[in-house]
């Protein structure tokens, strides 16, 4: 129950940008204790500050709200988006994460045949509502307004019970010796979680997102199955992927770094 309380909470401050003690407990129905401890429980897992009379988000941390997001490098996700279909045969189960460039692979997967998307993004299931040529299958939970996706044990117990072939993940930081990491502790559990499952892991993820080292990692570099982005990453990036053979694609990636599965 406590745990599931964290949860919630962390996603609650998330929303509000901050909180005050008041407001916790009576939107949570606890005691002003209660609050304290869970409040210090966060503060102490990273990303939050304290501030007078209650709890606030890590300015310098908090990403922007995917309603920011999802219009920057527009152009260069439709990209990517088309790229990562590629990756993709008929007959296929994929799970397309939150992101903000997950969505934009959908319009070409429509043209396959007998495709399944499976997300736990309002994002991905708006977009993907848009062509009956896909099966879409809808993970629920507590909605974040914030990412526009849904968490809690309701999504990990769901993704324990589905057999996913190809994993579509974005990452709001990419790097070599950090892995992909992000700012939501809620989002990064359920990548954790996806990606332990399944071992063809696909990255999506635009060239601004390369070099940065976010709050929580969910996923190491080394152990993508291929990386679709819309330039050549940074050269510190260039020998592990040769190393450990992850499948390079880009608008104009030389053949030989294509080929490196």
């Amino acid at each position: 129950m406590r745990i599931e309380r964290l949860r919630l909470l962390e996603q609650y401050v998330q929303d509000k940008g901050s909180a005050t003690i008041a407001d916790i407990s009576e939107n949570f129905h606890i005691s002003t204790n209660t609050t304290r401890r869970d409040i210090a429980i966060l503060i102490g897992k990273g990303g939050f500050k304290k501030v007078y009379g209650g709890i606030a988000v890590e300015e310098e941390l908090s990403a922007a709200p995917y309603t920011q997001r999802k219009s920057v490098h527009f152009q260069e996700k439709q990209s990517i988006g088309s790229l990562a279909a590629t990756l993709v045969e008929d007959n296929t189960v994929i799970f397309l994460d939150s992101g903000s460039t997950t969505p934009h692979i959908l319009e070409s997967l429509s043209f396959k045949q007998n495709i399944t998307v499976i997300t736990y993004s309002l994002s991905v299931l708006c977009e993907a509502a848009k062509y009956p040529s896909l099966n879409i299958i809808g993970l629920g939970g507590f909605f974040n307004h914030s990412t526009q996706s849904f968490s809690g044990h309701t999504v990990i117990d769901e993704l324990s019970q589905l057999n996913i072939h190809t994993i579509f993940i974005s990452a709001t930081c990419v790097s070599v010796h950090h892995g992909l990491s992000n700012y939501s502790f809620q989002e990064a559990e359920i990548k954790q979680s996806v990606t332990s499952s399944c071992s063809q892991v696909i990255l999506m993820a635009d060239h601004s997102k390369f070099g940065l080292v976010g709050v929580r990692s969910f996923f190491p570099f080394e152990r993508l199955s291929g990386i679709v982005t819309d330039e050549c990453p940074p050269d510190e990036f260039l020998p592990v992927i040769q190393k450990n053979h992850i499948r390079l694609l880009y608008p104009g990636c030389p053949a030989e770094l294509e080929a490196t599965e």
